[in-house]
């Protein structure tokens, strides 16, 4: 097991300083309030205020000035044995299951080419059929006129 880290956090604390072209002014919050404290904090040369809502249930609502109130995180840290570890069991995946991984990725390939392949495939045999069929109808034309320009008008039949 890593190195454990207890850690004391504040956690109402709000900033009441900013750096504007490298100087400390107040902080701007878009809260009257907010900004009111901030600007009292910084006159007295703190760098936070803290303040928690009055009712609990509503975290946005109404805030009050008050004391810190602090946690402790605790932090399992692992160790470089530990990382180094984990780190040889993902290459040792990745090395047992490199053609597997590549077969699939030949797979979907494949899939996607073979799908656009018979989508042309389709496609020409559709302008093969309205050809047969306007030469049946003893037209001049192919679809390619329809694509210049010509309609039905245009076409004269065969007699």
């Amino acid at each position: 097991m890593g190195k454990i880290t207890i850690t004391k956090v504040v956690l109402n604390a709000y900033n009441a300083v900013q750096f504007k072209n490298g100087k400390p002014e107040p902080m701007e919050y878009r809260r009257e309030d907010l900004t009111r404290w901030a600007n009292d904090a910084f006159q007295n040369d703190e760098f936070y205020f803290f303040a928690d809502p009055i009712d609990p249930n509503q975290p946005c609502g109404v805030l009050k000035r008050c004391e810190p109130r602090t946690a402790y995180r605790i932090d399992a840290g692992k160790t470089k044995f530990e990382s180094a570890d984990e780190l040889r069991d993902c290459i040792k995946y990745l090395n047992d299951n490199v053609d597997e991984l590549i077969e699939h990725a030949d797979t979907a390939f494949n899939s996607i080419s073979s799908s656009i392949s018979e989508r042309i495939k389709r496609s020409k045999e559709l302008v093969d059929l309205i050809n047969a069929n306007l030469e049946k109808m003893n037209m001049k034309s192919s679809v390619s006129d329809f694509k210049s320009g010509r309609n039905n008008r245009d076409i004269e039949p065969k007699i």
